[in-house]
């Protein structure tokens, strides 16, 4: 087989092809994070759990009181005996 023909085969590789491919890759690293994640000494455990948050976690907006709105949002709650 000539490698202009070799070459133009690969080039066939069907993109659902490779997301299929990558994705499955993607599962099976996910499963193993546990285990990797607890063999981390504690302050390096605690850093990778804060690097992951953003990827599980929504992002939290800042929100602000508009013109005739409560400004004391914990003024309803009562008071605690």
């Amino acid at each position: 087989m000539s490698k202009k023909k070799e070459k133009n085969e690969q080039k066939e590789i069907r993109v659902d092809d490779m997301r299929q491919v990558l994705k499955e890759l993607m599962n099976r690293e996910i499963a193993k994070l546990p285990d990797l994640i607890e063999q981390l000494p504690p302050d390096q455990r605690i850093n990778m759990v804060f690097k992951l948050m953003p990827f599980v976690l929504p992002k939290v907006n800042t929100v602000n009181a508009k013109s005739g709105e409560a400004i004391n949002m914990f003024s309803d709650w009562g008071t605690y005996d």
